[in-house]
């Protein structure tokens, strides 16, 4: 039994129009290659060629056919000559080239006999000028054929290389100047300012003040003041007063006292405060600096019914205090070292921190001088 449908015909048409006798009839040379199923090539191997010419359609009439016998060589290429074969339908010369699409099928039996295996139809897209001239009787060309269907879009290409960078842009004009911002708050003096003298030491300026019975002095607005040292010329009686109230120097023999002219923490008078004296005599030495914005120098006065709360985020540095009750309570609770003299100095500051309830045992009022950062 032929295996004839397992064989797979790959053709290439040359269509051109031959004159074999310097005259008609004229053919179609036509070259084939012929492999079987698995591309072996069927080398050097006599074949049945037929070949149809049909009309209009793949499926359409038969204007002509005929038969060949050939030998493929030894890459399976054979050639023929369409119209040179052995009619079987029709004459080759009888075919109208000018009138309707013509297709030509192909039908090959491997073994060289007449079990013929159609491999495909394929549209004949140009006729020889020859057959068309000698068959059509005129040289005008027909009308246009209808526009062929779209074929199916095909893959798409691999990415091409990247391109070479572009060359750089002219450089814009410069834009307007942007309105001015806001001053942010002053921050701190740098490492000049410490825990006793918080301000820093910015436009520092040094202050003698005497005469304070009748000559009060007033803290210049921008600045804080620190006093340092008190030249007490009546023995300890000289009293200092801020805005009115006394505040706690060092009074002579008080115990732990290192002199009574020394203050050993300095006192801390904000701006616009009114420092006065009940004597002449009374001379105070210190200095004024620019006020820093986040320190805030306190003169509180408080007693048993009037207590003061440190306040959320800040702490409390106290330098002195000056008191006419039996003690000082923090949250309650009786203030170590405080309750006998009226003026209670410390060599370091004392801190609180924010939440902290100071007041008194008994209503007379404490004066605590310091500040809030």
């Amino acid at each position: 039994m032929k295996n004839n449908k397992h064989i797979h015909l790959f053709v290439i048409a040359f269509l051109m129009a031959v004159n074999l006798f310097s005259q008609a009839p004229q053919g179609i040379k036509y070259q084939g290659a012929a492999r079987n199923s698995l591309g072996a090539i069927l080398s050097n191997q006599t074949i049945s060629v037929r070949l149809t010419v049909l009309s209009g359609s793949p499926a359409g009439t038969i204007q002509y056919q005929e038969t060949h016998t050939t030998t493929t060589n030894i890459n399976g290429v054979f050639d023929l000559v369409v119209g040179q074969g052995i009619p079987t339908i029709g004459t080759f010369t009888a075919i109208s080239w000018a009138t309707g699409l013509k297709f030509l099928k192909t039908e090959i039996d491997p073994a060289g006999g007449t079990t013929y295996v159609v491999m495909g139809t394929t549209q004949m897209q140009s006729v020889p000028y020859a057959l068309y001239a000698e068959n059509a009787g005129s040289s005008v060309a027909g009308p246009q054929g209808p526009i062929g269907l779209t074929g199916a879009t095909g893959a798409a290409g691999a990415t091409g290389a990247q391109g070479p960078v572009g060359l750089t842009g002219v450089t814009g004009s410069v834009g307007a100047t942007g309105a001015q911002g806001i001053q942010g708050v002053a921050g701190m003096n740098g490492n000049s300012e410490s825990l006793i003298y918080p301000d820093g030491f910015t436009n520092i300026q040094s202050v003698v003040l005497d005469n304070l019975l009748t000559t009060p002095y007033i803290v210049p607005a921008t600045k804080s003041l620190y006093l340092v040292w008190n030249n007490d010329n009546i023995n300890g009686g000289g009293v200092i007063y801020f805005n009115g109230y006394v505040v706690p120097c060092n009074p002579a023999g008080a115990t732990g006292d290192i002199g009574q002219n020394n203050f050993i923490l300095p006192l801390l008078a904000p701006n616009g405060t009114t420092v006065s004296s009940n004597n002449n005599s009374n001379v105070v030495y210190g200095f004024t600096v620019d006020k820093n914005p986040l320190i805030t120098p306190l003169i509180i006065l408080i007693n048993s019914s009037s207590p003061y709360t440190v306040p959320p985020g800040k702490i409390l540095v106290v330098f002195k205090a000056h008191q006419n009750s039996n003690g000082i309570l923090i949250n309650g609770k009786l203030f170590n070292g405080l309750g006998g003299a009226n003026v209670q100095k410390y060599f370091i500051p004392v801190i609180f921190s924010a939440g902290t309830v100071i007041t008194t045992i008994s209503p007379s009022t404490t004066i605590i001088n310091g500040y809030l950062k």
